[in-house]
C-alpha cells in the first residue's frame, strides 16, 4: 500500500504469519500470558502477544511477530492487575512501562521465529511479598 500527500511517498507493508508460542503454565487455570518485547522501542500494546490458558493450564499464542520476548503468566492471585480486555491497567498505550524488574525477573525469555513454534512452559508470577 502506498500513500502520497505531496511529500515523499510512504510505503506500508503488512506481513502475515509470524511464529507461535505454546506450552503449559503451572497452576494457571484460566489465567493469562503476555509476551513483552525485550526491545524497549517495541513495548507497545499492538506489538505485544496475549493469550489465556485453559482449565488444564495449556496456552497457545499465534501470529507473534518474530523477535525476543519476556513471557509472563499471571492470575488474579498473582496481583498483577489487568483489565478485562487483557491490557495491563494504566498501560493502554505503552505496555513496557508497567513491567518493572519484579515481573521481568520472574519472566521466561523466549525467541520467536517466523513460521516456527516455540515451546515454553511457565510458572505464574508471584505477588510482591509472596
Amino acid at each position: 500500500m502506498e500513500f502520497r500527500s505531496g511529500f515523499q511517498p510512504l510505503e506500508v507493508r503488512l506481513k502475515g504469519g509470524g511464529g507461535t508460542v505454546r506450552g503449559n503454565v503451572e497452576d494457571c487455570k484460566g489465567g493469562w500470558i503476555v509476551l513483552v518485547p525485550m526491545d524497549l522501542a517495541r513495548r507497545r500494546v499492538e506489538l505485544t502477544g496475549w493469550g489465556f490458558c485453559d482449565a488444564t493450564g495449556h496456552y497457545e499464542i499465534t501470529n507473534v511477530r518474530p523477535g525476543e520476548y519476556y513471557a509472563i503468566a499471571g492470575t488474579e492471585q498473582s496481583q498483577v492487575f489487568v483489565l478485562p480486555q487483557g491490557i495491563p491497567a494504566g498501560q493502554e498505550g505503552a505496555v513496557g512501562y508497567g513491567f518493572g524488574p519484579r515481573l521481568i525477573n520472574q519472566a521466561t525469555r523466549v525467541s520467536v521465529r517466523e513460521g516456527e513454534t516455540s515451546l515454553v512452559d511457565l510458572r505464574v508470577v508471584k505477588a510482591a511479598g509472596q
